[in-house]
C-alpha cells in the first residue's frame, strides 16, 4: 500500500468513503464460501459485525460475508479473498481494495450460466447441488460462484464446479433465499429451466436447547453445529438428520412457548457434530424455553426497522436519562428482534446473569414482524408510568 493509505482506517462517517485495503489470499480450508475475512480493527471501523456484507470494489465490484482473520493478521490492513472473490472483484493478490459496509436484498429471481471455463451440464441432480450451493449467498451480475461437487470439494483446477450468474432481480448485490427462483441458462443451447428451492430448503429443525458460551452472553446469537448448517467439512452425502439451510450470519426464528428472532453464529469446532442449539439466558426467556427443552428453529425473513419503541422491563428497571438513551440506542443498533422481546443492557464489568440485568422491552416494531435495527431505525424509549418519552437515531450516512 502508498503512503497515502497509512490512514485508510479512518473512513469519513459523513460521506460513506471505503477503506482501501490490501489483498492478501485466503486460508485454505475457506476457498469457496464467499468471505471477506478482515481483522477486528477494520470490523470496528466500518461498523461491522461477523456475518455482514461489504462491498468490494477492485477493476469491478461484488459482495462478500465479513468475517474475522486469524490473529496473526490483525492489523495489518489487508483483506484475505479466495481466488473467486478476486476475480469477481478485478484484483489481484498485492493489489489494494476499497472496502465498504453493503445493502443487499433479496433476490426474488435469479439466471445462472455455465461458466465458461468451468462448464457444468445442468441436470436434474446438477441442479439440485446448484441450487445448495447457491442458497444465502450474497452476489452480483456477473459474478463467478463456486459450487462445491458431490465429494464437497470447491471449485478448483481439479473440481471444476462453477456457474457465472447472468441476471439478479433485483439489480445490484442480493441475497438468494428459499424463496428465491432460480434459472438456470445455458448458453450454447439456448435451454432455459427454472426451479424454486424445494420446500425441504425451509423446513423447520427441532433442535434440543443447550447453555450458550459464556463469552457469548448478551451478543443475540444462537450458535449451531456445521453438521446442521451443512458447512464445511459436510456435504449432500455426509448429512445430519436434520439441516438447516443456513450460514453464519443469517437469522433464524426461535419458537419455544413464544417466537424469536436470533443471528446465527457457529458453534466451536468441538460441538460441530452435536445436533443442538446454543442460547443465552436472555434468548431463551424470548423464546419461551430452557435448558434441555426442544426449540424449532427456521429461517427467517428480517425487515430493517423504521422505528421501534421499547419501554424498561418491569422487573429489570432503567431510567431513561440522557446517558442511558446512548447506551440503550448503542446496544439495540444491528440487533434483531420482535415485539415483546427483552434486550439486555451490558454491563459495566462484562456479562451479568439475566436476574441481575437491566432492560429494555419491545412493545413496538414499525413494521410489525421480525426487524433489524439500522443506523437510521427512530428509537422511542418511553416510560410507562410519567409517559416522557426520548428517541435517538444512530444517523449514520453509509450503508449498513
Amino acid at each position: 500500500m502508498n503512503d497515502s493509505d497509512d490512514n485508510s482506517l479512518a473512513p469519513d462517517s459523513e460521506t460513506g468513503a471505503p477503506l482501501r485495503l490490501e489483498v492478501k489470499p485466503t486460508y485454505s480450508n475457506v476457498v469457496g464460501r464467499n468471505d471477506a475475512r478482515v481483522g477486528p480493527d477494520v470490523i470496528q471501523v466500518l461498523e461491522l459485525s461477523p456475518g455482514d456484507c461489504v462491498e468490494l470494489a477492485g477493476d469491478r465490484t461484488t459482495v462478500a460475508t465479513v468475517w474475522r482473520t486469524d490473529v496473526d493478521d490483525w492489523g495489518t490492513g489487508t483483506v484475505l479473498l479466495d481466488e473467486f472473490t478476486r476475480e469477481n472483484a478485478g484484483v489481484s493478490v498485492g493489489e489494494t481494495i476499497d472496502v465498504r459496509p453493503a445493502i443487499v436484498s433479496d433476490a426474488t429471481s435469479l439466471t445462472v450460466q455455465s461458466s465458461t471455463d468451468r462448464p457444468i451440464s445442468f441436470d436434474s441432480s446438477e441442479m439440485n447441488r446448484v441450487r445448495d450451493g447457491l442458497s444465502y449467498r450474497v452476489l452480483t451480475e456477473e459474478d463467478i460462484v463456486s459450487i462445491r461437487d458431490a465429494s464437497g470439494s470447491a471449485a478448483s483446477p481439479s473440481h471444476p464446479w462453477a456457474v457465472r450468474v447472468h441476471t439478479t432481480d433485483p439489480r445490484g448485490p442480493v441475497r438468494v433465499t428459499p424463496e428465491t427462483t432460480i434459472e438456470f441458462q445455458d448458453p450454447q443451447s439456448d435451454t432455459d429451466r427454472a426451479t424454486v428451492p424445494d420446500s425441504g430448503t425451509d423446513d423447520a429443525v427441532r433442535l434440543p436447547v443447550r447453555e450458550m458460551y459464556e463469552g457469548s452472553v448478551g451478543n443475540n446469537a444462537a450458535c449451531i453445529g456445521h453438521s446442521v448448517m451443512e458447512l464445511p467439512p459436510y456435504h449432500q452425502n455426509n448429512r445430519a438428520d436434520q439441516t438447516l439451510y443456513v450460514r453464519p450470519g443469517d437469522y433464524v426464528e426461535l419458537t419455544g412457548e413464544n417466537t424469536t428472532v436470533a443471528r446465527v453464529s457457529p458453534t466451536d469446532k468441538a460441538d460441530w457434530d452435536t445436533e443442538t442449539i446454543l442460547l443465552d439466558e436472555f434468548t431463551r426467556e424470548n423464546a419461551g424455553v430452557a435448558i434441555d427443552d426442544t426449540v424449532v428453529v427456521r429461517p427467517a425473513t428480517v425487515e430493517d426497522a423504521t422505528s421501534i419503541t421499547v419501554h424498561s422491563s418491569t422487573d429489570r428497571p432503567v431510567s431513561f436519562d440522557e446517558e442511558t438513551v446512548a447506551v440503550v440506542g448503542e446496544r439495540l443498533y444491528k440487533w434483531v428482534l420482535v415485539e415483546g422481546d427483552i434486550v439486555p443492557l451490558p454491563g459495566t464489568d462484562g456479562p451479568v446473569p439475566v436476574s441481575e440485568a437491566s432492560a429494555v422491552r419491545v412493545v413496538d416494531t414499525d413494521p410489525a414482524g421480525p426487524v433489524r435495527v439500522t443506523s437510521v431505525t427512530d428509537i422511542e424509549m418511553q416510560d410507562p408510568h410519567s409517559g416522557d418519552s426520548s428517541h435517538y437515531r444512530r444517523r449514520r450516512d453509509y450503508a449498513y
